[in-house]
C-alpha cells in the first residue's frame, strides 16, 4: 500500500503579523511537506502447514516456523519550511520576533547531505546570506520560506510478529516493533535565530533505534 502526496499550504496568520506589508505574511503554513511519499506492506512468511514451504514439517518445526509476518513502513518526503527571525525586537509594540533582512547568496551551505553532514565542523544555513534588521524594522523575509527547507524527512519502521493456538479458543500474538530500524542518523533543524550564538548550525538529533518487545493474549 502506498500514497504520494503533492501539496502547498498557504496562510497569512503571522506572529506577529506585519501590517504594512501583508503581502509579506503570505507563506507556507509551518511543517508544510511539499512532496511526501509513504509505503507500507506486510507479508505472511510462506513458512509452514498449508504454505508453500516445509508444509509437511512436524509438530515441533511447524510450532517454530509458522505463523511469522513482517510488517514495514517507509516514508520520504521534502524538509519542512524554516523562519528566520531576531529577538532583537522593536520595543514598545508587543512584537516578541522579527524577521531577517535575506542578502544575498546561496541561503545553504553546499553539505547538506545528511550522509556526509558533520554539526561539529558545519554549518547548515549560509549565515552570510542573512542580516539582523535595524531596529524598528520587520525584515524582507516572510514568516516561513519555501526556498529555505530543513532536512528531508526519511522515516522508517517495521515489526516482526509471531501467531499460534494455545487452545481451539484461545491464542498467542509475540513480536517486536522496530523505529529506525536502522539506527540512521537524523539531524534535527538548524536553530533559525539570528541572535543565537548557534545560528545556522544543528544541535540535534532524532531519536535512534528503538525496539518495543510485545505479548498479546486472544481468547
Amino acid at each position: 500500500m502506498g500514497s504520494f502526496s503533492w501539496s502547498k499550504n498557504l496562510n497569512n496568520v503571522g506572529t506577529p503579523p506585519n501590517p504594512y506589508d501583508w503581502k509579506s505574511e503570505i507563506s507556507s503554513t509551518a511543517g508544510t511537506i511539499p512532496a511526501d511519499l509513504r509505503v507500507s506492506g506486510a507479508y505472511d512468511l510462506p513458512f509452514g502447514k498449508g504454505k508453500s514451504l516445509l508444509s509437511n514439517a512436524n509438530s515441533w518445526v511447524n510450532g517454530i516456523v509458522a505463523g511469522w509476518q513482517v510488517v514495514f513502513f517507509v516514508e520520504r518526503g521534502s524538509g519542512a519550511p524554516l523562519s528566520i527571525t531576531s529577538t532583537n525586537i522593536p520595543g514598545g509594540f508587543g512584537y516578541t520576533t522579527k524577521r531577517a533582512n535575506y542578502l544575498a547568496g546561496p541561503p545553504l551551505t553546499i553539505n547538506t547531505n545528511p550522509r556526509n553532514f558533520d554539526p561539529a565542523t558545519s554549518t547548515y544555513i549560509n549565515i552570510a546570506a542573512f542580516k539582523n534588521p535595524a531596529n524598528f524594522e520587520f525584515g524582507n523575509t516572510a514568516r516561513t520560506l519555501d526556498w529555505l527547507r530543513g532536512f528531508s524527512v526519511k522515516n522508517e519502521s517495521a515489526s516482526v510478529n509471531k501467531s499460534f493456538r494455545v487452545r481451539e479458543r484461545a491464542g498467542v500474538k509475540i513480536g517486536a516493533d522496530l523505529t529506525n530500524p536502522f539506527n540512521f542518523v537524523r539531524w534535527t533543524n538548524p536553530v533559525t535565530n539570528l541572535t543565537a550564538a548557534n545560528f545556522g548550525k544543528v544541535t540535534g538529533s532524532a531519536p535512534g533505534r528503538r525496539v518495543q518487545i510485545n505479548l498479546e493474549i486472544r481468547f
